[in-house]
């Protein structure tokens, strides 16, 4: 994976909403800052909620069969067609909508002056915190047990300034350890004290 390079030339607001049309697709084709993926390790407990929801849609389907709705559809070489609905299939859909929101609601991009990152893209309403890295105070790495197994984490990065939208929580990406190493590299390379030049 190469670093980002070069500095970026779009407005957030630009930024963030054409990411939010072309996500992973539009970092492959610029070269001035890169996305930090998560991992879909980090959503076992969604996939294992979705999985039951669909086990137990099947086992109420199957006890009470009035739970399933059927439509016509016309006929077919004299075989009539109809389409059953099960009404417990609610269940699953609403674990499926929950677990899709969770992996791609948020997006984090790194920049070669800022972190950025975008709330809502699954959401009614969005939000947007920007760090600039020569106003970080540092970068850590929180993981749970379950995390550790899979080299998952959040990564949390934290500003000088103690005002609401001071950090950002990057939730379960992949090899956090790369992302905070860039990230420290960046404000160190920023915040370095110049040495005079002597005639």
């Amino acid at each position: 994976m190469n670093a980002a390079s070069g500095i970026p030339k779009k407005a957030i607001a630009e930024l963030a909403q054409e990411v939010n049309t072309r996500g992973i697709e539009l970092a492959l084709n610029e070269d001035n800052y890169l996305i930090a993926p998560k991992s879909v390790f980090n959503y076992g407990l969604h996939i294992l909620v979705f999985l039951f929801a669909c086990a137990l849609m099947i086992y109420l389907t199957v006890k009470f069969d009035w739970s399933v709705q059927y439509f016509g559809l016309g006929q077919w070489l004299g075989y009539k067609i109809r389409l059953g609905l099960p009404l417990f299939g609610i269940f699953p859909l609403i674990a499926l909508v929950w677990v899709v929101r969770s992996i791609y609601d948020e997006l984090y991009i790194l920049t070669d002056e800022y972190a950025l990152k975008i709330m809502g893209r699954c959401s009614l309403t969005g939000k947007t915190i920007r760090l600039n890295y020569v106003n970080m105070r540092g970068v850590n790495i929180e993981k749970n047990l379950y995390q550790r197994l899979f080299d998952v984490g959040d990564l949390v990065v934290e500003s000088d300034v103690t005002t609401a939208g001071s950090q950002i929580r990057m939730k379960g990406i992949s090899n956090p350890r790369f992302y905070k190493d860039l990230l420290q590299k960046k404000m160190a390379e920023l915040i370095a004290p110049t040495t005079p030049q002597l005639a």
